[in-house]
């Protein structure tokens, strides 16, 4: 289907309605609310109890990051998926633990500011014995040393590099001194320097120049009886800071019932600020939208029976306003929508290319892994994800393009001969009957045939490069630009085969006829790109110029088609990393007693990193020539997606609430 038409609505209805109008337009999760007119009538302004929510948010969101850190890691595909908790709609909407959860969250902040201030004095503590240890030997208490009549004390530090020489001078020149060496490191030399005040310009001029650091030592008690002190300390804040863990270990008991709350608070923000787009009077409420056109009929019926006093009408779109775009399209083509909304959607005036990318998204992942075994791994797990996590994952494309490129890589496995690199040539010769089912299958080898393989990659990029500029064609002749789909993309169609054509018939491998027939389309379609590509020119000299230029562009198109070789490039690598893998686990299984359980890991573990390292190339590149080769030919893009108001919670999954 593509693009599923959508309508403007006007929804007209009583104030005390209102509530109960908004939970039905989020149960159907069809409607997309814009902001009404000015003209129509006066929004609502966000109120207070808008901002109390909000701080109330912040702060649950605070104390959930904080006791996260005493939850229990998650692990296997569940973690991947947020672990959301599901809950039923009416246990959604009636959960009322505001009281507890703001006690909770009061008791975390709290505990979080001051385990955060523990753990800062324990760091300001170890510092500080750091910065004491190497005064250790020093008995005497800091403050003492100031306190002698004729004699100084200094403490400092000195580069070691020098030190003996230093002190030999000092000997030798300063009688009336004496410098202990308290304590050294690679570096430098901890010193206790004790002299007679008459001495102290020349001693400190000799160790100045020598890179003398003075330290200030303070305190009442010896430098010893501080670490000792201060490790009594951090003992008992260690102490402290084990119960602080412990309560919040306690407290993340509760998360659940937080996060619940979370999705409880923030959905009834976002239903205020929804509210902030409609318009009121002093008893009635407006809401302007866009709904699928199929099912307007359906809500007016519902509207009528379940809510009354309600009134909805079709309008018209005000003018220069585009309609939200919706993709629909088959089930079998959905999960590839992903795709284009990674890109961005397509305006309203054009085709939805999802259709189109399908199936050449589907070849191009399946060439890039080239194994029926990792297609086969691929789908059971996608399978086993939808069965156990099949809640959790509704509406994800994700896992269903997994799984249909899984197919995909299978069947391009089968045509190559690839199961799990050439595991099926190793398989014993009781079991030749799978080898000989493998053989008939398989088409071709891309190892030793990759040629074959290299003429696929270039042969599918041709067809799908075309195929673009086939669709812009026909897109501009349905918006009335005739001239523009001849003389730009069907020239350029016509020049590209007839060019193939010509190619072909030269090197005989079609006749000469179709040879000549394409030189003669050849000459044609690039006069017609010379002459007309740049119509809007009067100056036929210069529109000739730009024309010229314009034919340049074939190089780029050449380009192109030499990009689709990465699928070769790609394929070739997971079947040789497969080969590597075998081959080494098949030389650990040798060794005696022990080889097998290694053959086991290295095959294992092995086969798992490369069907996770090239499924991830495979879908990133696949996508990347959609992207640079194929949507440029002729998507446009810049349309808004529709988006629904919906309940979507960050930790919840409320199940019931859809509409049948």
């Amino acid at each position: 289907m593509g693009i599923e038409a959508v309508k403007k609505v006007r929804i007209i209805g009583h104030q005390s309605v209102e509530r109960n109008l908004i939970d039905y337009l989020q149960s159907l999760d069809a409607v997309h609310i814009t902001r009404v007119s000015e003209e129509c009538s006066r929004g609502l302004e966000p109120t207070g109890a808008d901002k109390k929510l909000e701080e109330k948010l912040q702060r649950l969101r605070l104390a959930l990051q904080f006791l996260a850190s005493y939850e229990e890691t998650s692990k296997g595909f569940a973690a991947f998926l947020g672990n959301r908790i599901i809950i039923s709609l009416g246990d959604f909407e009636n959960f009322n633990k505001e009281a507890e959860v703001d006690r909770i969250v009061n008791q975390s902040l709290s505990l979080e500011q001051e385990i955060r201030q523990t753990e800062v004095s324990l760091s300001n503590l170890e510092s500080e014995i750091a910065f004491l240890q190497p005064w250790v030997q020093l008995d005497e208490v800091p403050e003492t040393l100031d306190r002698f009549y004729r004699v100084k004390v200094v403490t400092g530090t000195l580069p070691l590099e020098g030190l003996e020489i230093v002190l030999q001078q000092i000997d030798s020149a300063i009688p009336l001194s004496h410098i202990e060496v308290l304590y050294k490191t690679k570096r430098q030399a901890y010193l206790c320097t004790i002299f007679h005040k008459s001495a102290e310009e020349p001693l400190f001029e000799i160790l100045q120049k020598s890179g003398f650091e003075p330290v200030k030592l303070e305190g009442v008690r010896s430098p010893s009886r501080q670490i000792e002190e201060k490790r009594a300390q951090i003992e008992k804040l260690n102490v402290r800071l084990s119960e602080l863990h412990k309560t919040g270990r306690s407290l993340s008991e509760n998360l659940q019932d937080l996060r619940v709350m979370y999705d409880v608070w923030d959905e009834a923000l976002k239903k205020s600020r929804v509210r902030q787009k409609f318009g009121t009077t002093e008893r009635t409420v407006l809401i302007e939208g866009w709904v699928p056109g199929r099912i307007i009929k359906k809500i007016q019926r519902e509207m009528d029976s379940e809510l009354g006093m309600i009134s909805l009408d079709e309008i018209e779109p005000e003018e220069g306003e585009s309609p939200p775009i919706l993709l629909k399209n088959k089930p079998f083509i959905r999960p590839f929508e992903l795709i284009t909304e990674l890109y961005g959607m397509p305006h309203a005036r054009e085709f939805d290319p999802t259709p189109f990318l399908a199936p050449f998204f589907a070849v191009f992942f399946g060439l890039c892994l080239t194994d029926a075994g990792y297609g086969l791994i691929l789908l059971v797990l996608s399978i086993w994800m939808v069965k156990k996590y099949g809640v959790m994952l509704k509406g994800s494309k994700l896992i269903w393009l997994l799984m249909i490129g899984g197919l995909f890589t299978i069947l391009m496995g089968g045509i190559t001969g690839g199961w799990f690199g050439d595991m099926v040539d190793r398989l014993p010769s009781s079991l030749a009957g799978i080898k000989n089912i493998k053989n008939a299958i398989m088409l071709f080898d891309p190892m030793k045939q990759s040629m074959i393989f290299f003429a696929i990659a270039i042969v599918l990029g041709f067809i799908q490069i075309c195929f673009g500029l086939g669709i812009k064609v026909v897109r501009d002749c349905l918006n009335g630009r005739l001239l523009d789909a001849l003389f730009d993309p069907f020239a350029w169609l016509v020049l590209l085969n007839a060019a193939v054509l010509y190619g072909l018939g030269s090197k005989g491998i079609l006749s000469p006829a179709f040879g000549a027939l394409g030189k003669w389309f050849l000459i044609g379609a690039a006069m017609a790109i010379i002459l007309f590509s740049d119509r809007e020119k009067k100056n036929p000299i210069l529109r000739v110029i730009s024309g010229v230029y314009t034919l340049y562009g074939v190089t780029s198109y050449l380009g192109d088609v030499l990009s689709y070789l990465r699928l070769l490039a790609l394929g070739l690598a997971t079947g040789v990393i497969a080969v590597v893998v075998n081959i080494i686990a098949f030389m650990v299984g040798g060794i005696p007693y022990v080889g097998w359980l290694g053959a086991v890991i290295i095959l294992v573990g092995g086969h798992a990193f490369n069907i996770a390292i090239n499924a991830l190339g495979a879908f990133v590149h696949t996508t990347r020539l959609q992207y640079v080769e194929f949507f440029p030919k002729f998507f446009e893009g810049g349309g808004v997606a529709f988006q629904p108001l919906r309940r979507e919670g960050k930790y919840t999954l409320v199940i019931g609430q859809e509409r049948g």
